[in-house]
């Protein structure tokens, strides 16, 4: 479906965005598999992580770049043991930064089952220590869910983050949401900036959830260290699943346009090719 964005101001103020500089970023201006030297892309068994009831894999039919976009594509695979095959990729060791704006240009499936994220998670997980109730050591590391959608309720978008003393199971996650009403049928700007003390996450500029240190430790901020970028589309699982799967609906794909990694910089002599990441997209046609 293509269109044109239309901005909302912004609950609160980003930073100017002249002021990022691009540091890492992937374009997906080629065709193939995604490439090597930004992304690892995993192999994991079904029910590894929150219930989830695919397989990872990177089968070239469940993960590709084609048309200046990435696709991760959820499939019924009849001859693999989980039903489900999906991709979840990540770029550890090659794209990550302590503190900055990290973004990606994103179009959701739209069917009951599928659960889509953009993440960020810790270079180093053991820093903080292992977590005794979890058997590894989550949330102690920290987890930003910069963007995640679940396909029974696919206009609603969802960001998060995680630490031991604020998720989930303490009842205190910290938490927020925003009704994208074509989440699913045409791409949308997500990001979250990062600062020393606090985070504000965005659609098209448009702030809808902030989080700030309050100063009392690790367990509640352990966020002063390196992450990198996840990208997965799940299938089922503990939220994905809550209200069943539909077979008829698959294949799903999630689409991404781009990812980029931008850190602050108050120099003046910022270049204007740079500029030009965060203004170009503003009002972009949709594919």
């Amino acid at each position: 479906m293509g269109g044109l964005l239309f901005l909302c101001c912004p609950l609160f103020a980003p930073v100017a965005l002249a002021d990022w500089h691009v540091v890492w970023s992937d374009e997906f201006d080629y065709v193939g598999p995604p490439d090597a030297t930004k992304w690892n892309i995993e192999n994991w068994p079904p029910r590894r992580v929150n219930n989830e009831l695919q397989s990872y894999t990177d089968d070239p039919e469940n993960v590709w770049v084609e048309n200046g976009r990435l696709v991760i594509e959820a499939q019924v695979d009849p001859d693999d043991d989980s039903l489900f095959t999906s991709a979840r990729i990540n770029s550890r060791g090659m794209g990550a930064s302590t503190y900055g704006r990290f973004e990606a240009r994103i179009r959701f499936p739209d069917a009951r089952g599928t659960w889509s994220a953009f993440w960020l998670m810790p270079s180093d997980p053991s820093l903080y220590g292992w977590n005794q109730d979890e058997g590894w050591y989550w949330p102690n590391c920290g987890e930003i869910d910069i963007v995640e959608q679940v396909g029974f309720e696919p206009e609603i978008v969802h960001a998060s983050v995680h630490s031991k003393a604020a998720y989930f199971k303490n009842g205190n996650q910290r938490t927020d949401q925003i009704e994208i009403a074509d989440a699913a049928d045409v791409y949308h700007r997500y990001a979250v900036e990062w600062l020393e003390d606090s985070m504000e996450f965005f659609v098209d500029d448009e702030s809808f959830f902030r989080v700030e240190n309050n100063g009392e430790g690790w367990e509640w901020w352990p966020f002063d260290q390196e992450f990198y970028v996840i990208l997965n589309l799940a299938v089922g699982g503990s939220w994905g699943g809550r209200e069943g799967i539909d077979l008829d609906a698959l294949p799903q794909r999630m689409l991404v346009d781009y990812v980029r990694i931008s850190e602050y910089s108050e120099s003046d002599d910022l270049d204007p090719e740079v500029e030009r990441d965060y203004s170009v997209d503003v009002l972009r046609e949709s594919r």
